[in-house]
């Protein structure tokens, strides 16, 4: 989640994957995001527009409004 708070573009899979290597598998990375879309704390970002404006790329994730309240509650606990 500090990946997605620490940036104002939309990631990819490969940018949270790349984030969370060494330490995850990608299978966790797939998981962290299915629970995080679950929970509402990312949001589905689509996908960029390519040069004929249609979307294009891989899928892009955001911080939720929710995320983001979580986030800062957190923080604020220490």
């Amino acid at each position: 989640m500090g990946a997605l708070a620490q940036t104002s573009r939309p990631l990819s899979f490969e940018d949270l994957a790349a984030v969370a290597a060494p330490s995850c598998r990608v299978s966790d990375v797939v998981a962290w995001i299915a629970a995080a879309r679950r929970g509402g704390i990312i949001a589905d970002a689509g996908f960029a527009a390519g040069p004929d404006g249609r979307p294009s790329g891989p899928r892009r994730y955001t911080l939720s409004p929710e995320g983001r309240r979580r986030l800062g509650a957190d923080r604020r606990r220490g």
